[in-house]
């Protein structure tokens, strides 16, 4: 009998997922400004994975736009969750 296993994905495993992911990327934000003394203001994601969660940590944290979502020609303006405009802006790569 072969077994198979299922991840099963409570509040406390998403909140500390979350908080990885906070930490890397604020570890990441103060790699930069120790290497070229300036604060990244563009993000993209990696496997293009974002959400509303992601695009308010990065509007807190001073990031103008983000390239993940290349749907279009035309810039996006992301929402946050309560209904407020974020910042951060999906940009449109332009292909030649």
């Amino acid at each position: 009998m072969k077994s198979a296993t299922t991840a099963i994905y409570t509040s406390r495993s998403i909140r500390t997922i979350w908080r990885w992911k906070l930490e890397e990327l604020e570890t990441s934000i103060e790699s930069i400004k120790r290497v070229i003394g300036l604060a990244p203001v563009g993000y993209r994601a990696p496997s293009g994975e974002m959400s509303a969660k992601l695009i308010r940590l990065l509007t807190e944290r001073g990031f103008i736009y983000d390239s993940t979502m290349l749907d279009d020609i035309e810039s996006n303006r992301h929402i946050l969750e309560d209904g407020s405009p974020a910042v951060v802006v999906a940009v449109a790569l332009e292909h030649g």
